[in-house]
């Protein structure tokens, strides 16, 4: 039995009149697409940027913060490295969790005004950015560094061009 990844991904999908329309990277990335969307409906827009954001902001303020808290934990922890990992753990935990339960607040307040589905219709937005994203990056890694073949799949595919074009805009306006 062999694995996900060592899968011959070779196969394409023809048209009616016989032309190729897909390639199984094309089913993969539609595959992960839907997926991302779906979870976004389901979520809403609320909880999916207040995780993204929890997440973030967590890194922000921990990284910014974290010696001055393993210097009060130096207190119980003599190990230097340990404090300091446990002091950035504990600050990123203590702002993800404040975040993520201010988007649960807000979320229901958005229900209790009857704008759930403006929530889910923005949660699809999210998961297909996300998506994107994700597929893009994936994209110009193998076609940057080729391995197994995999820059072949990305260059036979059909949804290809979209999300590396989205990447390298993206570059652009980050840099």
């Amino acid at each position: 039995m062999r694995g996900l990844f060592s899968l011959p991904l070779k196969g394409t999908i023809r048209g009616l009149t016989g032309g190729e329309i897909m390639n199984s990277l094309d089913i993969v990335i539609i595959f992960i697409v839907a997926i991302s969307i779906i979870f976004g409906v389901k979520r809403g827009l609320v909880k999916e940027s207040f995780t993204l954001f929890a997440l973030i902001l967590g890194m922000v303020i921990a990284s910014r913060s974290y010696i001055d808290g393993a210097k009060i934990l130096g207190k119980l922890i003599h190990n230097p490295n340990v404090a300091n990992i446990a002091s950035f753990v504990a600050i990123f935990l203590i702002v993800a969790i404040l975040l993520t339960f201010i988007g649960i607040l807000l979320k229901k307040l958005i229900r209790l005004v009857q704008l759930g589905w403006i929530d889910r219709l923005g949660g699809a937005a999210f998961g297909f950015i996300r998506s994107a994203i994700i597929v893009g990056v994936f994209l110009v890694l193998i076609t940057k560094y080729p391995i197994l073949g995999w820059d072949k799949w990305a260059k036979g595919a059909k949804t290809a061009p979209f999300f590396l074009h989205l990447i390298e805009s993206l570059q652009k306006l980050i840099q």
